[in-house]
């Protein structure tokens, strides 16, 4: 069924959300009260507090079996995508080439342009942030970082980082793009929303 999309936080959350300005060093984010300000219903991940571009997504369309959500892009360029949908993967894959045989064809790109990812997946703790860092735990979740270059002049055309969740049975992808000089913002950015996702029923 579509629209499998919680906002159950206090309305104070999103209208203090508005609010907010935007501040390069750290992610601007709003925490409510008490539970989570967005929940996933399907793949049953929960936002104790999410970033401006998501406080109310442009459009979306949560099903089941799949879903997403994308922002529009901000004032510095930031655009944030999250899907997910149902794993069915074998019981021997690996999560990090899962997540950079994603990446390579989700980011499009140009004739004249050429996807460039960094060296390695690199791997994080989820859930930092929350009361849930234990039985809730997202648990570790791989990222990796990413460039879309000019072939001719090898100018950087925007950067990004892509991570992914691997919890019930589902794989829950979130991607963040901007232009080059707002890309260690969009990253940081990306990294303190993994600190604040967690696992509900």
């Amino acid at each position: 069924m579509p629209n499998k999309c919680s906002q159950p936080g206090h309305p104070m959350v999103w209208s203090n959300m508005h609010a907010l300005a935007l501040v390069l060093a750290t992610m601007t984010v709003t925490t409510p009260m008490e539970g989570p300000v967005l929940v996933l219903d399907a793949p049953g991940i929960a936002f104790s507090a999410v970033p401006p571009e998501l406080a109310e997504p442009v459009y979306g369309e949560m099903g089941e079996e799949s879903g997403y959500l994308e922002s529009e892009p901000n004032d510095l360029g930031l655009t944030y995508r999250i899907r997910y949908r149902l794993l069915d993967e074998g019981p021997g894959f690996r999560r990090g080439d899962w997540l950079l045989e994603h990446v390579r064809s989700s980011i499009i790109t140009e004739e004249d342009q050429l996807l460039q990812l960094s060296d390695e997946v690199k791997w994080t703790e989820g859930s930092r942030e929350t009361e849930y860092r234990g039985q809730g735990s997202v648990g570790l979740v791989p990222w990796i970082n990413f460039n879309v270059i000019q072939r001719a002049t090898g100018e950087i055309s925007f950067s990004g980082r892509a991570a992914a969740v691997f919890r019930n049975g589902y794989v829950t992808r979130f991607t963040v793009i901007a232009p080059p000089n707002h890309s260690e913002y969009a990253r940081q950015s990306l990294m303190q929303l993994i600190d604040l996702i967690y696992m509900v029923d």
